[in-house]
């Protein structure tokens, strides 16, 4: 386990054979005697709970390795072996470099023993800290999806394609901000809790707006990005969310420059939902690519390469009995009194088709058939059955989302 297992790095390899004899009944113990060593173990054998590193060594000496292990691995516990002469400059590493403790050499295992105890037991503590943190991330951004979908189903099917688009897009430019990009298409319209009734009712059917009303609507980024900001750790998100409608040619200027790659993503997305609402997925691809100035490059690109060799997902005709997890649901769920039970865009989760077939056994019912989006390798199978809308609402050439 990664909280039991230690690298223990010294250019001396008795020194190394030492410690690691001493510390194997209390700890899983691996060695290097160089820097570039030490990397390709982390790379390798991790995960590791501390690494302990000798100072002066010839390369890459401890602070060197140690500020290299702090970026690359941050939750790594961080202690130093230097020579007395060297106090000064060991204090200065610390300061520097977040660095645990400095221990002075030379050092035996039971004088490192305490010192790695109490490596592990911050290690531990900091996971802890780490785990109730994500814990309350993800339920303070589920609750406000949640508020999305029941207040603004609509909306809430936007973000939800939009948020797969953005996921495949990441997949091939491999960004170092995924999960912030992909937060911030989940909560792109959450400024639409701020549209009153009747401006959310004309968005819904499709109603042209007045100048009044579209100036309003163009408020929702920034409402959206002060909602989100308030949440810790979610900054970045909130600023993506904010600059959502930003012209490329008037940028503004972002707190990390990572925020306009987030942002000309989103952008990217959300035009290709839209745009594939009202024409096939090719013709909303080719239309963007004329129009291409609008947008970053890469971006575009990416999008471009994400779509290929997709299996598309059409709005099919089913029963009940017929749905599956991986299904998204093509328009709202309601009971046999047109109560609605799931708005539409939610994908099936295991925990969803319990309950729908719960709703499904009681005395309201549930309204049939339900349209939903199946993957195409499915469909087949499905057609027998059921059969692809062709007319009304939602089709397969209106309304498509990837696997």
């Amino acid at each position: 386990m990664s909280e039991n297992k230690v690298l223990i790095v010294d250019d001396e390899k008795a020194v190394c054979k030492v410690l690691q004899v001493q510390l194997r009944d209390a700890f899983d113990v691996v060695v290097a005697t160089s820097g570039e060593a030490a990397l390709e173990i982390l790379d390798s054998d991790g995960p590791f709970f501390a690494v302990v590193s000798d100072y002066q060594m010839p390369g890459m000496d401890g602070i060197e390795l140690l500020a290299r292990v702090r970026d690359l691995y941050p939750d790594v516990i961080r202690v130093i072996l230097t020579a007395s002469t060297m106090f000064d400059a060991a204090v200065d590493a610390v300061n520097r470099n977040a660095i645990f403790r400095f221990v002075t050499k030379p050092c035996s295992g039971a004088e490192l023993l305490p010192v790695l105890e109490a490596a592990q037991d911050q290690f531990r503590l900091e996971q802890a800290e780490k785990d109730v943190l994500n814990r309350t991330l993800q339920g303070s951004v589920n609750l406000l999806v949640d508020i999305l979908s029941i207040t603004h189903p609509e909306a809430f099917c936007f973000t939800s394609r939009t948020a797969k688009v953005i996921r495949e897009m990441c997949d091939v430019t491999n960004s170092e901000q995924s999960w912030e990009i992909r937060m911030a298409a989940l909560l792109c319209r959450l400024g639409f809790l701020s549209l009153d009734q009747d401006l959310a009712t004309k968005l819904a059917n499709g109603l042209q707006l007045t100048a009044a009303e579209e100036e309003i609507l163009n408020g929702h980024p920034e409402i959206g990005g002060r909602l989100v900001g308030r949440i810790p750790r979610l900054e970045g998100v909130a600023e993506i969310i904010s600059n959502q409608l930003m012209d490329h040619s008037d940028a503004p200027q972002f707190s990390e420059e990572r925020w306009f790659e987030g942002v000309s993503m989103l952008q990217v997305a959300s035009d290709f939902v839209k745009l594939s609402e009202e024409v096939s997925e090719p013709n909303a691809l080719a239309t963007m690519w004329e129009q291409q100035e609008r947008y970053h490059p890469e971006c575009l690109a990416a999008l471009v390469e994400s779509r290929q060799g997709k299996h598309s997902m059409e709005a099919v005709a089913i029963d009940v009995y017929q749905l599956r997890e991986g299904m998204v649901l093509a328009e709202n769920l309601l009971d046999r009194s047109n109560r609605l039970l799931i708005p539409k865009g939610r994908e099936i989760s295991q925990f969803l088709l319990e309950r729908v077939k719960t709703y499904a056994g009681s005395s309201t019912g549930v309204m049939e058939p339900l349209y939903v989006f199946a993957p195409a390798k499915d469909e087949d199978e499905i057609k027998d059955e059921g059969e692809i809308r062709d007319e009304g609402g939602v089709d397969a050439n209106h309304f498509v989302v990837t696997q």
